[in-house]
């Protein structure tokens, strides 16, 4: 399968203007885990970092040119927090998830994780060899059998041939995510948009990773 070059094309522009680990040097690890309260965490990243996005429950900052600071707002980002730093997901379920490089083992204030590009619907089939509407429709009907539906081959073949749906029960990464979304009590939506998704580079090969990914449950 032709893969794209996106992040070759990243790491050149890295390379020509010098972008290094080095890119905020004003930014300390052990200042920022020093701050007691939500309002100095934001100053204190708004002053030395650049800020990437900013969702409903985290805001997310670049730390250096492989790796990105994840600043939950509320208990929802959180409980995201806590279940992208949980030792499980690391050890079983890395290849569909970014890799956590750091994290708050007490508080799950904040997380440090391995940057991703953004990628578009068109990449994620290059990448994956599967539509994204259509793994869209599997994770919702899977996740439907889960909780105890009655869920026909005849429901998937709306989304898909037959063909498809073997192709995507018998694939690995489909298998990986399906497992993930078991797991952590994920809502089959949020897996299904493109969003939630991107690209990182691993050893030199590019791999399309979920990046974030909604809660459904309650934090405590």
């Amino acid at each position: 399968m032709k893969k794209l070059t996106l992040l070759n094309i990243f790491e050149n522009i890295i390379d020509e203007f010098g972008v290094d680990q080095n890119m905020y040097p004003h930014f300390n690890l052990d200042t920022f885990k020093s701050l007691n309260s939500y309002s100095k965490r934001v100053n204190y990243c708004n002053q030395t970092l650049r800020r990437i996005s900013s969702g409903s429950s985290r805001i997310v900052y670049q730390v250096d040119a492989g790796s990105v600071l994840k600043l939950a707002k509320n208990k929802y980002g959180l409980q995201q927090n806590r279940s992208e730093a949980n030792e499980y997901n690391h050890d079983y379920f890395s290849e569909v998830r970014t890799n956590v490089l750091d994290y708050d083992n007490e508080n799950d204030i904040w997380i440090i994780s391995e940057i991703a590009t953004k990628i578009t619907p068109f990449m994620f089939k290059e990448y994956t060899g599967f539509d994204l509407k259509q793994l869209d429709g599997y994770l919702n009907l899977r996740h439907q059998q889960y909780n105890g539906s009655k869920i026909t081959d005849n429901d998937f073949f709306r989304y898909m041939t037959p063909e498809e749906k073997d192709r995507m029960d018998d694939d690995d990464f489909v298998g990986t995510v399906v497992a993930f979304m078991f797991n952590n009590g994920l809502a089959a939506g949020d897996l299904g948009r493109i969003s939630s998704w991107g690209l990182v580079n691993r050893n030199g090969h590019e791999q399309v990773v979920l990046t974030d990914y909604g809660f459904k449950g309650q934090y405590d």
